[in-house]
């Protein structure tokens, strides 16, 4: 169900001017033959604008699988290996980097003490994220929830 307050906000940028102005740009000429359809257009527009805003002003909703809890799997040793060196004779690393269960169980999990690759557009939590490009030729991306194929094989191992 949608909830639309045509009640405008003060400051808001749509007004009768802006909405003649945009309609001169519209391919087809539009034109308001009519005084009140401005006036409705204004309204309409304005109403959704302010609907609009008070949706992007939100906090977006992460599920509470997908927050991180860095205080047990904090993630350490972050680095971009270099190209061609010993640690990266491929250059098949974009970054590296450590999570490690800090409250460990008397049981051992299968991944226990193993390397894991994850391509590098998975989501891990303040890691960041390069989507196969070198660092530095993309601002990297540091996500601020983890995928739940990434939580699963750190609770699991």
């Amino acid at each position: 169900m949608s909830v639309v307050s045509l009640a405008v906000k003060e400051g808001n940028p749509v007004t009768e001017d802006t909405v003649r102005h945009m309609a001169s740009k519209i391919s087809t000429g539009m034109e308001f033959k009519n005084p009140q359809d401005v006036k409705d257009f204004t309204a309409i527009l304005a109403a959704f604008h302010d609907s609009a805003m008070s949706i992007l002003d939100m906090d977006d909703y992460v599920p509470l699988l997908l927050k991180p809890d860095f205080e047990r799997y904090p993630r350490e040793n972050i680095s971009y290996p270099k190209r061609g060196t010993p640690e990266n004779p491929l250059s098949g690393w974009a970054c590296k980097f450590t999570i490690e269960d800090k409250k460990k169980t008397s049981r051992k999990g299968l991944l226990e003490g193993r390397t894991v690759v994850l391509k590098d557009c998975i989501s891990v939590a303040g890691v960041p994220c390069t989507i196969g490009t070198r660092a530095g030729l993309l601002r990297a991306s540091i996500p601020s929830v983890t995928t739940t194929t990434t939580t699963t094989t750190t609770t699991t191992s």
